[in-house]
């Protein structure tokens, strides 16, 4: 993900992202976002939805150990979160195995060159 990008997601959910400037040693979280551009928009709409629901509901703070990328999907792995915040990731999770992680329009998971696992939408398939 793109610096400006990181420090936005850092900037607004700075409860969320504690750990982001922590240690490689402390928290996988340290080594950064390892995700593209494309699931920006998705992973802040899930750090909104997550922090009001603390904020208005009293459900635990959620604070992020790791996002990435794994076999096409977003991982999105946390230190505690209440049911309804879980199912929150869940349904973020589904919701990145349609959408391109490089533009963030409507997408697949494809086999990709070097042998990975991506979401990807029809142009940006060979990327």
């Amino acid at each position: 993900m793109d610096p400006e990008l990181d420090q936005a997601l850092c900037a607004n959910y700075p409860k969320i992202f504690a750990d982001r400037y922590a240690s490689e040693l402390e928290s996988p979280m340290g080594r950064g976002f390892a995700i593209d551009n494309g699931w920006y928009r998705l992973v802040d709409a899930l750090c909104r939805a997550l922090q009001r629901e603390t904020d208005r509901h009293h459900a635990p703070q959620v604070v992020a150990i790791q996002v990435k990328q794994k076999f096409g999907s977003l991982r999105f792995r946390v230190r505690t979160a209440s049911e309804r915040q879980w199912a929150m990731i869940d349904c973020a999770a589904l919701f990145s195995m349609r959408m391109c992680e490089i533009c963030g329009m409507a997408g697949r998971i494809r086999h990709v060159t070097g042998g990975g696992i991506a979401t990807r939408c029809d142009r940006h398939a060979e990327d």
